[in-house]
């Protein structure tokens, strides 16, 4: 769902927040960053991270933490997907235009992992699960991106084929 800055986005995420909470539903309202996930507890009264809600935080590896090698001297953490999910939920993810498709490290080298494959894996890890982007693609793109690639319904649909891609 794309819209400009004071189209009703925020609204019709509440009003389908209200409606999947009235119906007994399991869903998460979910931003890419903290700020984006307080703008939506204040004003619908659910949000959290992408990052709280999809990686089991509570198994994260640290990886060369312990290494001799020199050239393995910086700590990298490992965060899984937590895969332990329901079945039949519905993720509502607002500010989706800064969801980017890669994930650059320190050392200008690209990580085969990136949060937009993790947000589909962990959504569409469990039957009957839904997930709702939501977004202006009026806003700057992901950092090193000319396009956001999680609103760009081609780029969804090449790159995820196994699940209906549509939009509005």
């Amino acid at each position: 769902l794309q819209g400009y800055a004071g189209t009703g986005k925020t609204t019709l995420i509440k009003g389908v927040a209200d409606y999947l909470n009235s119906q007994h539903k399991t869903f998460e309202v979910i931003a890419p960053t903290g700020r984006a996930a307080k703008v939506l507890r204040d004003k619908i009264g659910h949000g959290s991270t992408i990052h709280s809600a999809i990686y089991n935080l509570e198994a994260i590896e640290t990886i060369n933490a312990n290494s001799k090698e020199e050239a393995d001297h910086s700590v990298k953490y490992h965060f899984p997907i937590d895969l332990s999910n329901t079945n039949e939920r519905v993720l509502i993810v607002d500010e989706a235009s800064m969801i980017g498709d890669y994930t650059l490290l320190k050392d200008g080298q690209i990580n085969p992992r990136n949060l937009l494959e993790d947000l589909v894996e962990y959504v569409y890890s469990g039957d009957g699960c839904k997930l709702i982007l939501i977004g202006d693609e009026g806003q700057l793109p992901p950092v090193g991106s000319d396009f956001s690639p999680a609103l760009n319904e081609e780029y969804m649909a090449n790159h995820f084929p196994n699940i209906n891609i549509s939009s509005c």
